[in-house]
């Protein structure tokens, strides 16, 4: 059992990693928080984390961290595009309608 979450740990991290670097390019503080998601869950930096602060977590409030930093980040994805493209799509809608 312990194998398996290490390899979820990896897994999870690497994408959050992933989506980090992506992230960066779109929304500068999504990507970042991101990244921190993702260098948390590996297990390397996670070790250093606690060799760094002393504080070694309980599973569960490690897990909240993650799920929180995962739904604020989503908050935090840049929607502007989108904006603009619904702003478009009346700007051509009230011009065809004239």
């Amino acid at each position: 059992m312990k194998t398996v979450l290490t390899i979820l740990k990896w897994i999870f991290g690497v994408i959050f990693l992933i989506f980090g670097f992506v992230g960066l390019f779109k929304s500068f503080l999504t990507g970042a928080i991101f990244l921190l998601i993702g260098l948390f869950i590996l297990p390397p930096t996670y070790e250093q984390f606690i060799e760094k602060t002393k504080l070694n977590l309980p599973s569960w409030s490690k897990y909240t961290i993650v799920i929180v930093g995962f739904i604020v980040a989503c908050f935090l994805v840049d929607t502007s595009s989108t904006d603009k493209d619904a702003e478009m799509d009346l700007v051509v809608k009230k011009h065809l309608n004239l």
